[in-house]
C-alpha cells in the first residue's frame, strides 16, 4: 500500500515538472494554487527520502527564475526544511543505514544543493536568512561528501564502482610491465574497509583468509619509457578517476614545494601485476626478483612430488593443489578453494591461485592433496589499492550545486565570505580543484575569485597551495576559455597587494605560463586577462579591473609599516629621520628600485619557534613560566608567511576574557584571561595591535589610530596585546619600560595638533592571568610582568586633528582612512548640512504647531465651538512652500563652506595644509 503510494506520489509530482517545462507560465499558476505548500510538508513528513527528493526537484523547477516561488518558500520557513535535508547523520547514530537508503539520502542531498543554488541566485533577503540557518556550514559539508572518511560518511557513502573504459586503461598500463611503487601496509580498519568495498563490488573473496591478512596501497610508477607516468595521475588527467579525497589534503605551499620525508612503514619495491580486479584493486608481486625465486623454488617443489588426488569433495576454504594442462604443457600451483558445483560433466570447483591471483574452474580430477612444505609458506600473491585515486561516484553534480551556492554568497557580501573562510571554506573549494570535472571546476573557480576579492584570505589561498592548483588548471585547461578566465581571474586577484603571492607565482613559471597563454589562446578576453595577471606579476597591480569590486581595500592602511621606521621603545622619539626627510620622488625611486622585495615585518608571528625564542632573549630577561606555550608563537591563524595579521574568526563564539579582581582587603582590580578572546571585534572605537613584544609596538600605528578616534568624535581605546581575533596574548613589559612608555605617551601626544590636554588620554596596564584557575581569586595565577596595555582616549573636543606630516586620518570601521584637506572640507560640509537640515524640520514642526494653535484661537474668537470637538485650519501648499523657503538649504551650505575657508586661513586650525 507504501509503496502503491509513493508511485502515484511520483507520478503526480513528475507531471507538475513537465508541465512546468513545458510552459513556464504555468510556475504562477502552481503557486498560486499552493504547491509550495505541499511540496514543503511533504519534505516535512514521514515519507521516504526518494519522494523527499522528488519534491525538491519539483520545488527546484518552480523557483527557477521565479521569484515568487522563492518568496513563498522564505515566508513558509521552507528554508531550514531544505537545509534538513542536506544535513549529516550524527555520529553514532543510524550507523547500520542499508545501501539503498545511502542512495537515497545521496539523492536528496543533490536535490537540496541544487534548490540552494537556485534560492541564492541575487537574492540578499534569501541569502541572509539561509546564512542565518546554517546554509554556509552544510554547503561546505557537502563538499566533502564523497570523502570515504568525512563529515557525511556514515550518512550516504556509497562504495562507487570503475567504469569498463578505466578498467580497460588500467590493465593497458600495467599488465605485463615492470613498475616500481611506494608500498604501504594497510592498518586492519582500512583493510576491513576495502574487504567490504570489494564483496560490495562482488568480487569472490569471500573463502579467502591468509590472502587477506596483508593488504597494500601502492602508488605505481611506469619507469621504462623516456617519461615517467604517474599511473594515478593518468587516470585522473584522463577523466578515468577521481583523486582519492580522503588522502588529497591541501598543504603549505612551503610543504608542498620542500622535499618530502618518507612517511614511516612506506617502502620502495618492484611491483608486477598478475591480475586486474578493477583500476583501483588488483593482485600483484611485491619484490621483483625475490618473489619470482619463490614462486620457482614452490613449483620446482610441487613437480617433483608424487601427488594424491583429493579423496573427498573439497570444501570452501580448503587449500589444494591443481594439476592442469595449459598450452600443451602440465602447471602446478596452489589454489584456495571458492566454490564447488556438481553437474553432468562431474564434479567443478573454483579455485584461486594464491600465488598468482587469477580465478579459475577445474574439474575435480585436477585437484590433489597440497604437500605439507608448500603449505607453510604464505601466499606469494598480495592484494593491492591504488593509491591516490577513487571510482567516479554516482549524482557527481552534488559539488557543481553546493558550490555554485558557496560562489552565489560570496558574490556581493564580505561577511559571507568570512563565514566561508572561518569554515574552512577555502580548503574544501582547493580541494574540489583536483576533481576532473568541468561543470564542478567553473562554480569552484568562481567561488575562489570572488572570495580572492577580499584583500584578507589573498594571502591565505596562495598560502594553501592555490597558486600551484591555479598554474596547473591553467596548463591543463588550456584550451577551455570559460576555465583560463576564472582561473586567470583568481590569479590575477591574488597577486593584488601581495607579495609573497608574486613570488609564489614566479617559482611555479608563472611567467612562462602567462606568455604561453597569451599566445596559444584566440580569445581575446583571455588575452587581456593574461596581460593583467602579467601586470600584476612583475610588480604592476590592475586596479581598474573590471571584474574588480567597487569596494573599499583597506591593505595600504592596515599593512603599512615601514621597514625604517623606529619601534615604539624606551626613547619613543620621532619615526626614522632619514626615511622622513627624502622628499616623495626619493620615496617613489626607492620603492620603485625595490619592487619586487619582501618587506620585513615588526613580528614575530611568521617566524619559526627557535627565532622568536632567540629573540626574546636577546630583548628581555628570559621567562622562566610558560608563557611561550600562549603568547608570541606561530598559530593556526596566521598564514605563517605573511605580515603577522591574525585571521578573522566568529567572535560570537568567543569567552568574555575581561574580568574584575576582587580580594579581601584589597580594591577591585581588572585583570585579562590569556587564550581567551575580548567580547567585542575591531569596530570605530576599539583596535587590537598583536604585539607581545614592548619592543615591537609601531609609535605610527598608534598615532594613526588616536587621531583616527579623535576626528570621529567617539573616542576610543587601542589595546596592545590582543591579536586581531580578540586573542588576549599579552606584552611583556617591566617595570621600568612601563615608566618609560607613559613618558613616551607624554611625547607622542604633543606631536598633535592642535595639542591634547592630558585628562583626554590615558594609559592602563591591565595585568594578564593564565586561564587554569582564573575563575577562582585563590587559584588565580598572573604571568609575570604580562600586560594588555590599553591607551584610552577620555575626551573628544569635536575639533580636527593631525599628526606629524599634516597627516589627518579618520576611523572607518576597523581601519584608519587617511583624507585629504579637501576631503575633510566635503565630510565637514556633509555634516553640518544633516545638523542644519535636522534643525529645519524641528523648526518647520513647531511652526506648523503654532499655526494651527492660532488658527484655533482664530477660529474660536468668530464662532465659539465645544472645546470637545475643536477645528482647526489646515496649512494650504502656499504656506507650506512660504515656511520651506524661510530657512534655504543652499545658504545655509554656502555659509558653512564660508565658514570652513575662514577657519583654514587660521594659524591655529587643526587641519593644516602642508
Amino acid at each position: 500500500m507504501k509503496d502503491e503510494s509513493d508511485r502515484q506520489t511520483k507520478i503526480a509530482l513528475t507531471k507538475v515538472i513537465q508541465e512546468s517545462l513545458r510552459n513556464p507560465e504555468k510556475k504562477n499558476e502552481f503557486v498560486r494554487e499552493g504547491t509550495i505548500d505541499l511540496l514543503s510538508e511533504l519534505c516535512r513528513s514521514k515519507k521516504s527520502r526518494e519522494i523527499k527528493a522528488f519534491a525538491l526537484a519539483t520545488m527546484g523547477v518552480l523557483c527557477h527564475g521565479n521569484q515568487p516561488a522563492k518568496d513563498m518558500i522564505m515566508n513558509i520557513g521552507g528554508l531550514r526544511t531544505i537545509l534538513s535535508l542536506c544535513s549529516t547523520v550524527e555520529d553514532g547514530s543510524n550507523t547500520d543505514i542499508n545501501t539503498r537508503e545511502k542512495e537515497s539520502r545521496l539523492l536528496s542531498h543533490e536535490q537540496s544543493a541544487a534548490l540552494l543554488q537556485k534560492l541564492t541566485y541575487k537574492d540578499e533577503i534569501c541569502q541572509a536568512d539561509l546564512v542565518t540557518a546554517g546554509a554556509i556550514r552544510r554547503l561546505i559539508q557537502l563538499c566533502d561528501v564523497f570523502n570515504p572518511t568525512g563529515s557525511h560518511s556514515n550518512c550516504c557513502h556509497v562504495p562507487s564502482q570503475y567504469s569498463d573504459k578505466a578498467n580497460k586503461l588500467f590493465t593497458d598500463l600495467t599488465v605485463n610491465k615492470k613498475l616500481i611503487g611506494k608500498v604501504h601496509e594497510l592498518s586492519k580498519e582500512e583493510s576491513t574497509k576495502v574487504i567490504q568495498n570489494l564483496i560490495q563490488s562482488e568480487a569472490e573473496i569471500d573463502c579467502l583468509r591468509e590472502e587477506l591478512n596483508k593488504i597494500y596501497n601502492i602508488d605505481l610508477y611506469d619507469t621504462i619509457t623516456e617519461k615517467d607516468i604517474h599511473i594515478s595521475n593518468e587516470l585522473i588527467t584522463r577523466g578515468m578517476a577521481w583523486p582519492d579525497l580522503n588522502s588529497t589534503s591541501i598543504l603549505p605551499s612551503e610543504e608542498r614545494n620542500s622535499p618530502q620525508k618518507e612517511t614511516k612503514g612506506i617502502v620502495w619495491s618492484d611491483i608486477r601485476l598478475s591480475q586486474v580486479i578493477d583500476a583501483g584493486h588488483f593482485w600483484a608481486h611485491i619484490g621483483g626478483d625475490s618473489i619470482g625465486k619463490s614462486i620457482t623454488a614452490i613449483d620446482t617443489f610441487l613437480r617433483s612430488q608424487e601427488l594424491a588426488p583429493y579423496p573427498d569433495m573439497p570444501q570452501p576454504g580448503d587449500m589444494v593443489c591443481v594439476l592442469e594442462t595449459m598450452a600443451s604443457q602440465k602447471t602446478t600451483y596452489r589454489a584456495r578453494v571458492l566454490d564447488v558445483s556438481s553437474s553432468d560433466e562431474g564434479l567443478k570447483a573454483k579455485v584461486f591461485a594464491v600465488d598468482f591471483g587469477f580465478t579459475n574452474v577445474v574439474p575435480g580430477m585436477s585437484l590433489f592433496i597440497l604437500p605439507r612444505d608448500p603449505d607453510s609458506l604464505p601466499p606469494q600473491v598480495s592484494l593491492c589499492t591504488l593509491s591516490g585515486v577513487q571510482a567516479k561516484p554516482k549524482h557527481a553534480a552534488i559539488l557543481e550545486y553546493a558550490a555554485g551556492a558557496l560562489r552565489n554568497l560570496s558574490e556581493s557580501n564580505e561577511d559571507y565570505i568570512s563565514y566561508i573562510f572561518m569554515s574552512s571554506g577555502i580548503e574544501a573549494l582547493l580541494k574540489l580543484c583536483s576533481i576532473p570535472n568541468k561543470k564542478i571546476l567553473i562554480q569552484v573557480l568562481g567561488a575562489l575569485m570572488n572570495i580572492s576579492l577580499d584583500f584578507r584570505y589573498r594571502a591565505r589561498i596562495g598560502y594553501l597551495g592555490g597558486v600551484k592548483i591555479l598554474m596547473d588548471i591553467c596548463l591543463q585547461y588550456e584550451e577551455e576559455d570559460d576555465v583560463l578566465l576564472l582561473a586567470l581571474g583568481t590569479l590575477q586577484n591574488i597577486m593584488v597587494a601581495t607579495v609573497i603571492n608574486r613570488s609564489r607565482t614566479a617559482d611555479c613559471h608563472g611567467l612562462t605560463i602567462f606568455v604561453h597563454l597569451y599566445l596559444k589562446t584566440t580569445n581575446e578576453e583571455v588575452k587581456n586577462r593574461a596581460l593583467r595577471a602579467l601586470k600584476n606579476l612583475v610588480g604592476g597591480s590592475s586596479s581598474d579591473s573590471p571584474e574588480r569590486k567597487n569596494v573599499l581595500d583597506l591593505t595600504a592602511v592596515m599593512d603599512e609599516c615601514p621597514t625604517t621606521q623606529k619601534r615604539f621603545s624606551l626613547s619613543v622619539t620621532g619615526d626614522s629621520e632619514e626615511h622622513c626627510k627624502l622628499s616623495p620622488r626619493r620615496l617613489r625611486t626607492r620603492k620603485k628600485r625595490n619592487r619586487g622585495m619582501i618587506e620585513a615585518k615588526p613580528t614575530h608571528i611568521s617566524l619559526s619557534m627557535d627565532c622568536i625564542k632567540k629573540a626574546s632573549s636577546e630583548l628581555s630577561e628570559t621567562d622562566t613560566s610558560s608563557d611561550d606555550d600562549y603568547a608570541g608563537r606561530w598559530t593556526s591563524e596566521t598564514d605563517g608567511d605573511t605580515d603577522g595579521e591574525s585571521l578573522i574568526k566568529d567572535l560570537s563564539t568567543y569567552t568574555p576574557s575581561y574580568s574584575t579582581l576582587e580580594s579581601p582587603g584589597t580594591e577591585c582590580e581588572n585583570y585579562y584571561v590569556q587564550t581567551h578572546h575580548m567580547p567585542f571585534g575591531e569596530d570605530e572605537t576599539h583596535e587590537f595591535s598583536s604585539q607581545t613584544n614592548v619592543h615591537n609596538i609601531s609609535k605610527r600605528k598608534i598615532m594613526k589610530s588616536l587621531c583616527a578616534f579623535l576626528n570621529n568624535k567617539k573616542c576610543g581605546t587601542i589595546y596592545i596585546g590582543v591579536r586581531g581575533n580578540g586573542e588576549i596574548s599579552g606584552v611583556k613589559v617591566k617595570r621600568k619600560e612601563r615608566d618609560l612608555l607613559r613618558l613616551g605617551l607624554d611625547e607622542m601626544i604633543d606631536m598633535f595638533k592642535p595639542p591634547l590636554l592630558h585628562d583626554m588620554y590615558k594609559i592602563d596596564f591591565i595585568p594578564v592571568v593564565r586561564p587554569q584557575g582564573s575563575e577562582s581569586a585563590v587559584t588565580r595565577n598572573y604571568v609575570e610582568e604580562r600586560y594588555v596595555i590599553q591607551i584610552s582616549l577620555l575626551k573628544c573636543t569635536g575639533l580636527i586633528y593631525t599628526i606629524k606630516g599634516g597627516k589627518c586620518y579618520f576611523r572607518h570601521k576597523s581601519a584608519n582612512i587617511e583624507l585629504t584637506t579637501q576631503e575633510i572640507r566635503e565630510k565637514t560640509i556633509h555634516e553640518q548640512e544633516v545638523v542644519y537640515n535636522t534643525e529645519i524640520k524641528r523648526l518647520r514642526k513647531e511652526l506648523k504647531g503654532m499655526r494651527k494653535q492660532l488658527a484655533e484661537r482664530t477660529s474660536g474668537s468668530d464662532s465659539p465651538v465645544p472645546s470637545s470637538s475643536p477645528t482647526s485650519q489646515p496649512v494650504t501648499p502656499e504656506t507650506d512652500k512660504k515656511s520651506h523657503e524661510e530657512v534655504p538649504i543652499a545658504t545655509t551650505v554656502q555659509a558653512r563652506t564660508d565658514h570652513v575657508k575662514k577657519q583654514d586661513e587660521c594659524e591655529n586650525h587643526a587641519c593644516v595644509v602642508m
